[in-house]
């Protein structure tokens, strides 16, 4: 028979899923952007690739309350967003077709916030009733959240 806890995880490794996969689509998507023709731009100094940028970060940080069952590890997770951002934003600079630009750093980091920001509003405020919110209820009374 099943541990208890065992049981409780079940939303979250959805989540956990759908963003560890989000960061590899991330990463892989970086790595084959220089064979696609640069973008264009859409109004005044934003591009397509600085919305990519905001809505991939805004995502996968969006996610990551749901992802981790623990406080002391979403944090951690929203770092290495950051610092991935970071990393991938300076491996463009050496693709062809591509920059290493201020503006999609700034994006990723915008994102990165507004997602987390958003993230951490959702799961505080979610009804009792919801899946996510009776998982955290059951696995608070046999794990320890922090």
């Amino acid at each position: 028979m099943n541990e208890p806890h065992e049981n409780c995880f079940r939303f979250q490794r959805l989540f956990f899923a759908l963003w560890a996969t989000g960061v590899v689509l991330l990463a892989a998507g970086t790595l084959f952007s220089g064979l696609m023709p640069p973008y264009k731009t859409l109004l005044y100094r934003i591009s397509l690739d600085n919305v990519l940028h905001f809505a991939i970060f805004l995502l996968l940080a969006l996610i990551s309350p749901f992802a981790f069952h623990a406080r002391a590890k979403i944090f951690p997770a929203l770092l290495f967003l950051g610092l991935l951002g970071i990393i991938l934003e300076f491996w463009q600079g050496f693709l062809p077709n591509r920059r290493c630009t201020l503006s999609d750093a700034l994006a990723n980091i915008l994102g990165l916030v507004l997602g987390a920001a958003a993230g951490f509003w959702l799961r505080k405020r979610l009804p009792p009733h919801s899946p996510s919110a009776k998982a955290d209820a059951y696995c608070a009374k046999l794990v320890p959240r922090d």
